[in-house]
């Protein structure tokens, strides 16, 4: 007699329902079509019970702002300058910007950092990821850095990093891996990592106490992806997908909740 097929499906289905996500990184102020309420309420629907909700340009933190006074329990907003927008910044934008860090003591700054990829103006980028690290130190700010192509500009900058700083949609190489961990800083991966050939080296290195998971939503990933990318981070690792969820949810916290 056959043996009756067990229902995995269920049984996942049951796991998500009792886990629950901290997203790391998340454009809420460009999800166009949709009211704040309803998007909040879909991202309880996906188990996302918080997450970082981060500015690209200076245009953002007033958006920002808006959603995180009247969602304080399920969002830390993120007020910075992207290096892609360095050029597009306004007169007053750096007092701009610690007006808003001042007026949310649990915010952090980010997105900033560097890319070579689309950079416009190499000086530019420097000078105004130079505030946003200094502003980082005097209001003891957590920073979410993008850093695409950016080896030779990160050399300057390792030893001068807030300790709390979060290299976002991070798929390598093996030797920026190594330096982050060296200096104790933490990766974010969303569901693009499983398209890199180094994806299952990099989530097994990768200490799991400074392991973050995000959607980069509505761009790298959707808000509904969370659940598969925990599924794949844990088939990678050979780990409980439960007890990787909490750990994951407990870093989260640690970087973006606790003093």
């Amino acid at each position: 007699m056959l043996a009756k097929k067990e229902n995995t499906s269920y049984k996942r289905t049951e796991v998500f329902f009792l886990i629950k996500f901290f997203d790391a990184h998340i454009h809420l102020s460009d999800f166009k079509e949709i009211s704040s309420k309803a998007l909040i309420g879909q991202l309880k629907k996906e188990n996302i019970e918080k997450c970082v909700c981060v500015s690209a340009h200076q245009a953002d933190w007033e958006k920002i702002a808006r959603l995180a006074h009247d969602y304080p329990l399920e969002i830390v907003p993120a007020f910075g300058i992207h290096p892609w927008y360095v050029k597009e910044l306004e007169k007053g934008w750096v007092e701009e910007l610690e007006e808003y860090l001042k007026e949310f003591p649990q915010s952090v700054i980010g997105e900033c950092g560097f890319d070579k990829l689309k950079s416009q103006d190499e000086e530019l980028e420097r000078k105004v990821f130079d505030i946003q690290l200094r502003l980082a130190f005097e209001l003891k700010r957590p920073m979410i850095l993008h850093m695409v192509k950016a080896t030779a500009f990160l050399e300057n900058y390792w030893g001068l990093l807030p300790q709390k700083c979060v290299f976002h949609s991070f798929a390598g190489p093996n030797e920026i891996l190594k330096r982050i961990m060296k200096f104790g800083h933490y990766i974010s991966v969303n569901n693009r990592i499983f398209k890199k050939a180094e994806a299952a080296g990099l989530l097994k290195k990768a200490p799991i106490d400074r392991l973050l998971i995000e959607t980069d939503a509505p761009y790298q990933s959707s808000i509904a992806d969370m659940k598969e990318l925990l599924a794949g981070i844990a088939a990678i690792r050979g780990e409980n997908i439960e007890k990787l969820s909490e750990r994951l949810y407990q870093n989260a916290l640690e970087v973006f909740i606790n003093d």
